[in-house]
């Protein structure tokens, strides 16, 4: 049950775009350059609301995998605003998985 919370509560916070523009600045190269208020336009659908509209957070597309992404959403690129980059956030509350990261990354890169 607390696990359950945990990771209940840790998808809440990432939802925040204040959260995600400082995530996006720190990691992404593409918006290092950039202010928090001049990312927070580019994350689509673009809304007032503080937090992320995400997208379908589940694919089925898999025979017999279920695929349950915690954030997904698309980000306008700020080098090109006629391409876009797919977020894709998931919180790990655990060191040790029933799969590798390196095949799900595979899986998430494809």
């Amino acid at each position: 049950m607390e696990n359950h919370y945990f990771d209940t509560q840790s998808k809440i916070i990432l939802s925040f775009k204040s959260v995600q523009t400082a995530l996006l600045q720190q990691c992404l190269d593409e918006c290092k350059h950039l202010s928090l208020h001049e990312i927070v336009p580019l994350i689509q659908p673009s809304s007032s609301h503080s937090k992320i509209i995400t997208l379908n957070p589940e694919d089925l597309r898999m025979p017999g995998a279920r695929i349950i992404y915690d954030l997904l959403y698309v980000l306008q690129h700020p080098l090109h605003p006629d391409r876009s980059i797919l977020i894709h956030i998931e919180a790990q509350g655990e060191e040790s998985y029933k799969y590798h990261l390196p095949r799900r990354g595979l899986y998430y890169g494809s």
